[in-house]
């Protein structure tokens, strides 16, 4: 009897979930799941046969890059291996899939090796060659989604159609040696803070968010009428990011600082650290009124109002004109002396130095393009001598409350730091120019406190957005395949997400040779000011109360 052929018992898998399944799931965190396991199939089906391919000719070209790097530094010859033996193709063209995928772990962890060691030698090959092999590491994961593949059922009549297809992955998959929060374990933990008296009504994990964990919780005391809605912030049992403001505990002081100003963003409240029996860090805020408009990806199909892309650029300005004096406490708790008087590049070169021994000191997958990525930013940080200021970090509309043409809240600061304002300005760019002009924007910003803006700075706050998350993913990845995470969602990484960053950290970085090349438009530049009465490198030593009356009257 014929073996079913793995190809034809995936097609069955997919055809049973596009017929028997999704008809029937009617909760959007289990279409959710379902999405994602139907990707991952697809995926697994393509292994059958184009991938194979595909990363048979990766490790192809991986291996000249490997060979020119031994022939630059001048190691031994015994080390460079056979150069292409005809039983060495012949034995490659045999290979499937998962014998292919250790070739590529094995030749892209020497290809890492070889890039550090020709990092430190800072010449324009070397330069060049880390770019090119950053590119080579792309290629699976941007080809691998064009593949097609054969689904047998395709051509049938019961096909339902490609509704599957636009799912959004909203589900969060717990492993089995997690313990999450429970109505219970956050009832005994509010009580033990306000009271017995109080109760919980609703607890509720929240969909959406790679990086933490959302719970809605209702909560209402025996003698008061009114109910009270709380949001709790968890991070993951395995955090796929444990440095600096990723940290539950760091992201809540940051916030209890930011909550003495009238910027709009939630106040924190508790914050349960080493709670018995809860496996991470989380904290409670006040539910501020709204909706999130979009999720991260859906961002560039909002139909927005001039009035709302203008109250973001108002809030923007405010927040990089807040005193850095407002947070001398977080920054004594959680930085190294002297943060308060860095200068733009010094926060920089900084933290880019951290985010190295944090790579170095907690496992991550080897990787040729975070070595490149890494280069690329220490030879190119703005040699910018103002003063940082409080940056967001992740500031678009997947992290915005929204009631009609008003912002709410601003959602999310785990990415916020203190660093150039073109860190955030350049990353609701793309966004804002399909609503509105630059211009228009960038002087609304101005007048609403904004710094001064260097369209010179552009590229690398890009990439330094890149890396941030490259290093996240790069985590989640690897706690994926060893089994300790077992979050669907990260499967996503492979599936698109890693080549969608790849390909923005090569974009940003690449040489502009003309004028005409520029990534970004013409800005206005420091000189053009419009505070002509106020020195905006004196903002950031600012008092709280003259900071107060500053924002009152460029807002009017």
């Amino acid at each position: 009897m014929k073996i079913n052929p793995t190809s034809s018992c995936l097609s069955l898998v997919l055809h049973a979930i596009d017929n028997a399944v999704l008809p029937e799931v009617t909760s959007v965190s289990a279409k959710g799941a379902l999405g994602l396991i139907r990707t991952t199939l697809v995926d697994l089906l393509k292994r059958q046969a184009p991938s194979v391919e595909l990363l048979r000719q990766c490790n192809e070209s991986g291996e000249i890059l490997r060979r020119e790097a031994l022939r630059v530094l001048e190691l031994p010859s015994a080390m460079q291996g056979a150069h292409g033996s005809s039983h060495d193709e012949l034995k490659s063209q045999v290979k499937g899939f998962e014998e292919l995928s250790k070739d590529y772990e094995e030749l892209t962890r020497k290809l890492n090796e070889l890039c550090v060691c020709l990092s430190a030698r800072g010449d324009a090959f070397t330069s060049d060659f880390l770019r090119r092999v950053a590119e080579w590491e792309l290629v699976y994961y941007s080809e691998s989604q064009k593949l097609e593949v054969d689904l047998w059922f395709h051509d049938k009549p019961d096909t339902p159609g490609s509704n599957i297809e636009s799912l959004a992955p909203n589900y969060q998959q717990v492993g089995p040696k997690s313990h999450p929060l429970s109505l219970s374990s956050i009832r005994e933990f509010l009580r033990s803070h306000r009271g017995t008296s109080l109760n919980v009504l609703d607890f509720s994990q929240m969909t959406g968010g790679y990086g933490k964990q959302t719970y809605s919780c209702l909560i209402k005391y025996e003698d008061v009428d009114e109910t009270e809605d709380l949001i709790v912030r968890k991070c993951d049992a395995i955090p796929i990011i444990e440095h600096g403001g990723f940290r539950v505990e760091q992201e809540f002081e940051l916030l209890q600082a930011l909550s003495t100003t009238n910027f709009p963003a939630p106040r924190p409240i508790e914050l349960g650290f080493g709670v018995p029996g809860v496996d991470g860090a989380f904290y409670t805020m006040n539910r501020l009124s709204g909706y999130v408009p979009s999720s991260f990806l859906g961002i560039t199909e909002l139909q927005l109002s001039d009035k709302l892309v203008l109250r973001l650029a108002e809030l923007l300005g405010k927040l990089h004109s807040i005193p850095l004096s407002i947070f001398s406490d977080y920054i004594e708790k959680f930085e190294e002396p002297g943060a308060l008087q860095l200068t733009i590049e010094e926060r920089y070169r900084r933290n880019i130095r951290g985010w190295r021994r944090y790579v170095e000191r907690i496992d991550h997958l080897s990787s040729p393009y975070l070595t490149w990525l890494f280069e690329w930013l220490e030879q190119n940080i703005p040699r910018d001598t103002r003063p940082a200021v409080l940056t967001h970090g992740d500031f678009n509309f997947h992290n915005i409350m929204v009631d009609g043409d008003d912002i709410t809240g601003v959602l999310d600061w785990e990415c916020a730091d203190f660093g150039a304002p073109e860190q955030d300005i350049v990353y609701v760019q793309q966004l804002v120019t399909r609503h509105m002009s630059w211009e228009r924007f960038l002087q609304h910003y101005a007048k609403s406190g904004g710094r001064p803006i260097k369209s010179t700075n552009f590229p690398f706050c890009q990439a330094y957005s890149v890396l941030r998350t490259m290093i996240a993913f790069n985590r989640a990845t690897l706690t994926n395949q060893l089994g300790s995470n077992r979050d669907i969602r990260f499967m996503m990484v492979t599936f698109g997400i890693n080549a969608a960053f790849m390909q923005m950290g090569l974009t940003y970085t690449a040489p502009i040779e003309s004028p005409q090349d520029s990534k970004v438009a013409p800005l206005p530049t420091v000189d053009q000011n419009p505070h002509e009465d106020v020195d905006v490198d004196d903002l950031g030593k600012m008092s709280v109360s003259h900071y107060e009356e500053y924002i009152s009257s460029v807002s009017t």
